[in-house]
């Protein structure tokens, strides 16, 4: 599991200047050289701390993952009703890739494009560790009485996450604003408009 790895401070330093990295130039501005120089150490340093660019992309997956969880918890937790849950999750989703200009579709190409098993593996845990959170909350508004009892959490789950993925990838192909918060409730509403009561 890429969540169970315990990290020091310059490594977290490093995976955090790799997200910036990833986030102004992409995956082809990811090279050890290049996030060597931005953090202003040498190469041999970084390699201290990572014992190749897999081994740091495989630690950047699960410094994503207890980022997002990190912003996603809390909410799942609040007492407050699924569908208001279900917004704010949209939302604080939605600011967080902004804020990271896509990062989670730049680590997926990355894990697509070096076709390998461990990435790809490590991108499925990231994947599936936000839609059990999703998925919990619509179970949650299954027993409240919020939302429809008939739902598929599972399906329900994956379409929040498709609406994710299709802002982002809208936004970073055309250059185009991210979407606000109006239309984040905006995607919600119609999807709700399903699956309420």
């Amino acid at each position: 599991m890429i969540t169970n790895m315990k990290l020091k401070k310059r490594q977290e330093e490093i995976l955090e200047g790799a997200l910036e990295l990833l986030a102004r130039e992409g995956s082809h501005g990811l090279t050890t050289r290049n996030l060597a120089r931005t953090l202003g150490i040498t190469e041999p340093a970084l390699y201290r701390h990572f014992e190749s660019k897999k081994d740091l992309l495989k630690a950047l997956y699960g410094f994503v993952v207890l980022k997002m969880e990190g912003l996603m918890k809390p909410l799942e937790e609040r007492e407050d009703p699924a569908p208001s849950k279900l917004e704010d999750l949209l939302i604080t989703l939605l600011d967080y890739l902004r804020e990271n200009r896509g990062v989670n579709l730049v680590l997926l190409s990355e894990a697509i494009h070096h076709n390998d098993p461990q990435l790809k593996g490590a991108m499925l845990e990231l994947v599936g560790r936000v839609q059990r959170i999703i998925e919990s909350v619509i179970s949650q508004g299954m027993k409240e009485g919020s939302l429809r009892e008939d739902l598929d959490p599972d399906t329900a789950s994956r379409m929040i996450i498709g609406i994710l993925q299709a802002t982002t990838t809208f936004s970073l192909l055309t250059q185009e604003p991210w979407c606000t918060r109006e239309t984040a409730k905006e995607f919600l509403k119609v999807f709700l408009e399903g699956a309420r009561k």
